[in-house]
Order: structure tokens, then C-alpha cells, then sequence
């Protein structure tokens, strides 16, 4: 009698698991399967073209398996899932957490630690929908000198990526010397090709991390500020402008968003103020803008790290409109075709899209008309940190040309010459003013066309 109960209970828990896994197959394969990720802010693997060249050659069925497992039903419910069981483990000290390279070591001596260069990635303007798709990541290479730290007695962390801070992120940074000089000099080399009668400004932006990690931590960061300074050092005939310390008056304040990598655009208007001063202008008052929010923002941090203190801490995403009278002209980013007016704020961006309603997207030519009459020509060359400052500048220009450091069809000294720009503004991270590939392209479009691929 027992052997036959044991039979007939394994018999049914082989009929379980089968059916279990037969149910699982057919929801893999019968389920609608998404194409867009919401929380990593990026458009999934798309299927496949079949042909006999890709399939002989091994790639239609490398692609169809990165397809299948990148497109899982009920993709974000699953990371979403994961990221909870995640926060139970990992290496956290008074709420701090790294995200990337770590390790957690016990620390019984004094021996010296040694943190080494490693390669993050940090993602640029999540983009909006429709015509409009996700860009490539912006790879960003931090080659940090080697730094000998001593052991404290408690956990020694070995990280160059994502930390969170309670309820705020924040992207760890390397940079060197060696980077900020070609960045300066690229700079001075369109300076020499406009001439003596076009103003060149830099103004290389600080990120989040330079105000907010913990000092405890400090060393797990290069300081921004000297690579900074080192790059307006090496500028000649260029003028850097002094966005850190405005920026830098405005800590307590909303200047920076917690759960994205981006600034917020009220940091952006404190750039903006410095960016006046040095143009000789009264700076615009924040007052004059119309404030909007957007409650319940949970930014590109949380799809990077997958934090739950990130998720479970949604922001107010708060920006300014311009109130004054322009027009907004876009262009084919290669061709330079027209594609019609459009708009500086897409406002039908999707709550977790907030901050990609600035212009719209990164791989598209702006033009702003303004009914300004002063004869300035400005001439932007931004990453996706330019996107929320773009509509502070339109007080101070005639006429406002916007070019992405990653997107641009033909020679920028030729395009600005035809167009008449009397000034230019260099206006980047320092981590964009630290990256070859992005120097390297906007050395390339000083004299032929560059695009990120």
C-alpha cells in the first residue's frame, strides 16, 4: 500500500512539472512579447530578417536567441522582481550601496587597498516614442590613476560605476588629464578655424556625484572640479565659463535629479545665469518661466542599478517653460533636410520619459528663431546635459543652432560659416569631456561629418 501511495504521488508530481513546463513553453511562445523596455528606457531586440546569407553565416540564429531571450513576456515585472530579491543582498554601509564592480572585504590589518580603472557605460537621453527611438549608449571610459587607500577596519569597496545614496544615484567618476587636454584642445582647433571674430565659450558641466556622495566615499571618486579647471587651463582663445561655482551655490536646491543621471533643468538655469554673466547680459529670472511638475518620475538610475530604494522613492520631475516668443525648426541630423517646425518641449513624453521632452530626442538639428534683433548667431555643441539648458538661452540670441556632439552630417566650421554664427558654445558634462569617442567625433565634424554608431 505505501509503495503504491509513493507511486502514485510521484506520478503526479511528474504530471505537475510537466504541465508546469508545458505551460511555461506556451506562454513563451504564445504570449505578446514586448518591444520596448520602460524601465531600462530602451527599445528591446527586434526579430530578425531572414536570408540565406544570415543564416548560413550563423547570425540570423545569434539574433533570433538574442530576440527571444531579450523580448520575455512580462519582461519588466520579472526585473522588477528580480531587483527586489536583489536589495535583499549585496554590499550596503549606512544605506550606501555600489552597483558594478564590488567587492566587500573584511579589513583585519592596515594592508593598502588598491582601487584600479575599469570601463563603465553611461546611458544618454532615454528618447521618445514613435519616430523617435532609443540612441546607442554613450560609452564612457574612466582611466583613473591608481590610488592607494588605507584599510579602515570595517568594508573596502572596489567600484567605478552607480552608488546609491538612500534615495538619490550617483555615477562614480574617473577622467584624465590626458582626455581633458584633447577635449581643450579640439576646442581651441574650432576657435582657429572660425577666427578671431567668433566667440568660442566652454562650459564643462559638474555631475551629481561631485556634491553628493558622502565624504566617507570620496576616494571611490575622482574630484570633477581640477578636471575641470585643467580643462579651461589649456583653452586659448577659447573662454570657459564658471558653471560650477553658480551650480555649486544651489546644492540644497532640486539641481539634480535623484533617481536619473541627468541634471534637472533648474540646475541647467543656474548654468544658464553663469553662461550670462559671460556673455555681459542680465541673466533671465527663474520667475519669469512657467514651473510644471510631473509627479512620480523614476529616472535611468533605477533602470541601470534596478535599486529598490530608487523605485520605491519616485521624484518630482519639475521644468520650466520658456514664456518668451520663438519658433522651433528641426533638421535631418545627417542630411540636414527640413522636417518642419516642431517644438523645444514634448510634452507627450511618457512619465518615466520625462526628461527626453527636452527638443525631443538627441540625434535630430535644431534651429530656434527668437525675435530677438541683436545679430547673434549662437552655435550649441551639447550632449543630452544641453537638452534642458537649450530654451534658458533664447533671452540672448537671435538665432540659436543646435548641434549633438555624437550627430552631425557635414563640416560644422563649413555649416557655421554659411550660416553666419558669431558664437559657439561647448557645453558638456565632464564626463562627455572625458570620453575619446565623443571627443573624437566632434574632432572629426570640425571638418566632415560624424555619427555615433
Amino acid at each position: 500500500m505505501k509503495n503504491k501511495n509513493f507511486k502514485n504521488t510521484l506520478l503526479i508530481s511528474l504530471l505537475v512539472l510537466v504541465g508546469l513546463l508545458l505551460f511555461l513553453t506556451l506562454s513563451l511562445l504564445m504570449l505578446p512579447r514586448p518591444t520596448v523596455s520602460e524601465q531600462e528606457r530602451r527599445d528591446l531586440a527586434k526579430f530578425p530578417e531572414f536570408t540565406f546569407e544570415s543564416y548560413i553565416d550563423g547570425s540570423f540564429m545569434r539574433d533570433l536567441t538574442a530576440w527571444f531571450a531579450d523580448t520575455v513576456p512580462f519582461r519588466d515585472n520579472i526585473v522588477e522582481l528580480s531587483a527586489f530579491i536583489g536589495n535583499l543582498r549585496g554590499v550596503r554601509v549606512d544605506n550606501v550601496t555600489f552597483h558594478g564592480n564590488v567587492e566587500q572585504v573584511a579589513i583585519t590589518t592596515t594592508t593598502p587597498v588598491t582601487t584600479t580603472a575599469v570601463t563603465t557605460t553611461v546611458p544618454e537621453t532615454p528618447l521618445l516614442p514613435g519616430v523617435i527611438t532609443t540612441a546607442p549608449p554613450a560609452e564612457i571610459i574612466t582611466e583613473t590613476t591608481p590610488v592607494t587607500t588605507e584599510a579602515t577596519g570595517d568594508v573596502e569597496f572596489d567600484s567605478n560605476g552607480i552608488v546609491t545614496i538612500g534615495d538619490r544615484g550617483v555615477m562614480l567618476f574617473g577622467g584624465n588629464k590626458g582626455e581633458g587636454l584633447h577635449y581643450a584642445n579640439v576646442m581651441n582647433a574650432y576657435k582657429e578655424a572660425m577666427g578671431e571674430a567668433v566667440n568660442v565659450y566652454a562650459m564643462t558641466v559638474p555631475t551629481a556625484v561631485e556634491f553628493y556622495l558622502p565624504k566617507k566615499y570620496s576616494e571611490y571618486s575622482n574630484p570633477e572640479k581640477p578636471q575641470i579647471d585643467w580643462i579651461y587651463e589649456n583653452l586659448n582663445g577659447v573662454i570657459g565659463v564658471d558653471a560650477y561655482t553658480e551650480i555649486a551655490a544651489h546644492t540644497s536646491e532640486d539641481i539634480y535629479l535623484k533617481t536619473d543621471h541627468h541634471w534637472s533643468q533648474l540646475g541647467a538655469y543656474y548654468a544658464s545665469v553663469a553662461f550670462a554673466k559671460a556673455l555681459g547680459e542680465t541673466p533671465q529670472s527663474i520667475e519669469d518661466y512657467e514651473r510644471l511638475e510631473r509627479e512620480g518620475f523614476v529616472g535611468s538610475l533605477y533602470g541601470y542599478t534596478n535599486d529598490i530604494n530608487l523605485k520605491n522613492n519616485p521624484e518630482v520631475f519639475t521644468y520650466y517653460k520658456q514664456n518668451l516668443p520663438y519658433k522651433t525648426y528641426a533638421y535631418d541630423c545627417k542630411t540636414l533636410e527640413p522636417l518642419g517646425e516642431t517644438v523645444l518641449y514634448h510634452e507627450y513624453a511618457t512619465l518615466e520619459n520625462s526628461y527626453g521632452m527636452f527638443i525631443g530626442k538627441d540625434a535630430l538639428h535644431i534651429r530656434i528663431v527668437t525675435e530677438n534683433t541683436n545679430g547673434k548667431k549662437l552655435c550649441v555643441f551639447k550632449d543630452s546635459f544641453g537638452n534642458a539648458l537649450i530654451p534658458e538661452l533664447i533671452p540672448y540670441f537671435e538665432e540659436i543652432y543646435v548641434i549633438d556632439i555624437r550627430f552631425f552630417g557635414m563640416s560644422a566650421t563649413e555649416y557655421m560659416k554659411n550660416e553666419g554664427i558669431t558664437d559657439i558654445l561647448f557645453l558638456d558634462n565632464i564626463f562627455a569631456a572625458n570620453t575619446y569617442a565623443l571627443i573624437n567625433g566632434l574632432e572629426t565634424m570640425l571638418t566632415k561629418g560624424y555619427t555615433l554608431s
